[in-house]
C-alpha cells in the first residue's frame, strides 16, 4: 500500500471516529467526572459544616483541601499511579466542591478585626504548609519503593 492510500485511510478512520459515539462519550467523560466529583465533594463540605463550628469547619476542609490537593499533584509527578480520570474526579471535582473560597472570605468578614487577621493567615500559612506536606508525602512514597 502507498503512503498516500494508507494516509487517507488514516484519515477516514479518524473522521468515522470523530463521528462516532465513543468519541463524542470520550470528549463529554471530563464533564461527567467533575460533576460526580463534585457532587461527593459538596456532600463531604455539608458534612463537615455540620460537625464543625463555623470558621474552623472552614478552615479544616481548606487545610484538608490543600494536603491533598498537594498531594494528588506531586503524586502524578513522583508516583504516577492514578490515572488522569482519577485526578480530574479528585481536584477538579470533590476537592473543588469541597474547599470553598466565598465561604472563608464571608467568615473572614464576619469576624473581629483581629481574628480575621489570624484567620486569614492561618489559611494561608496552613494552606501552603499543607500543600508543601501532600508534595512531601508524594516524594516519600516514591522514594520508598
Amino acid at each position: 500500500m502507498t503512503p498516500f492510500i494508507e494516509l487517507t485511510r488514516l484519515h477516514q478512520e479518524v473522521h468515522f471516529l470523530k463521528n462516532s459515539a465513543y468519541y463524542k462519550l470520550v470528549a463529554v467523560e471530563p464533564y461527567i467526572l467533575v460533576a460526580l466529583g463534585g457532587g461527593a465533594g459538596a456532600t463531604l463540605r455539608y458534612i463537615f459544616s455540620g460537625a464543625i463550628p463555623q470558621p474552623y469547619s472552614t478552615l479544616a476542609v481548606n487545610i484538608l483541601g490543600c494536603l491533598l490537593l498537594g498531594f494528588l499533584m506531586y503524586e502524578e509527578i513522583y508516583i504516577g499511579a492514578l490515572s488522569a480520570q482519577s485526578r480530574v474526579l479528585i481536584a477538579a471535582g470533590i476537592l473543588g466542591s469541597f474547599t470553598t473560597f466565598s465561604t472563608f472570605i464571608y467568615d473572614a468578614f464576619n469576624l473581629p478585626f483581629l481574628q480575621s487577621f489570624i484567620y486569614i493567615t492561618s489559611n494561608f500559612i496552613l494552606g501552603l504548609a499543607s500543600v508543601y506536606s501532600g508534595r512531601a508525602f508524594a516524594l516519600y512514597l516514591a522514594r520508598r519503593d
